[in-house]
């Protein structure tokens, strides 16, 4: 935090009262969470997509993102307006953004969690797999100057999800083995595979601020929601984050289609 102090004391006058261990709180927000993405370019702001988020039951940490969103699509028009006022009121242009919401079904309120101005890596290949162009391109455009170029829907599937696998009991884990690697490429060649092995003091601080730790994401595509599901469980049952269990690697055809 003392990066934030330093600032503090240079910029505002009697910041030494209040320094960044700090914050002020208003109201609880709840609601159903999600993530709002897209780009501005020449000042204006265009939204690609809605990303809905999943909590693990009982707990603020994130299980599972699913693209495309399932709330209503005049929910997610007023979400991308929200969105659009909020990039527009910062003066944000020129980038990618990933901007945090709750919308809460009740009284249909939208509040704003926050904004990150930058692409949302864990997303980039789910919007690949529903709309057929990653964030990345989009990027890549923005930094030579190019307006970028974008098909909504055109993509090989029609559901994507990210799971996010987490330890709350503190135990070991271990990256999968390299037989069980290649057969995740032959049997889902659109799986996405990224693992954050902790160890130490590393995974101790994380249990204890957390009450978990992250040890791997999973990304994958399916026609439908329900072959998307069917398709996670088949790679949980052939992947071993551990070095006890025996694994059954089941068949599976792995043509994406929609």
């Amino acid at each position: 935090m003392k990066p934030f102090d330093d600032l503090m004391r240079e910029l505002l006058p009697g910041a030494d009262v209040c320094d960044a261990h700090h914050l002020i709180g208003e109201e609880l927000l709840d609601g159903v969470q999600v993530n709002v993405d897209g780009y501005v370019h020449r000042g204006t702001v265009h939204c690609l997509g809605v990303v809905d988020a999943a909590m693990y039951p009982g707990t603020i940490a994130f299980q599972r993102f699913d693209y495309p969103s399932r709330l209503p699509d005049h929910v997610q028009r007023e979400l991308q307006d929200v969105t659009r006022r909020a990039l527009q009121a910062i003066g944000f242009d020129h980038g990618l953004f990933n901007v945090e919401l709750f919308w809460r079904a009740r009284d249909k309120r939208i509040s704003l969690i926050e904004i990150n101005p930058r692409v949302a890596a864990q997303f980039a290949d789910l919007y690949e797999k529903i709309d057929g162009t990653s964030l990345y391109r989009v990027l890549a455009d923005l930094a030579v100057g190019r307006n970028p170029r974008w098909t909504a829907r055109a993509g090989p599937h029609g559901a994507a999800a990210s799971w996010v696998l987490r330890e709350f009991d503190g135990a070991m884990k271990l990256a999968p083995r390299r037989p069980e690697m290649a057969w995740l490429r032959r049997t889902h060649p659109e799986a996405v595979l990224q693992t954050f092995i902790k160890r130490g003091a590393s995974r101790r601080r994380e249990m204890k601020w957390l009450g978990s730790y992250r040890y791997a994401t999973i990304n994958l595509g399916g026609r439908d929601r329900e072959d998307l599901f069917r398709r996670y469980e088949m790679v949980r049952a052939g992947l071993s984050f551990e070095r006890t269990a025996r694994i059954e690697w089941p068949a599976l055809d792995a043509r994406p289609g929609r």
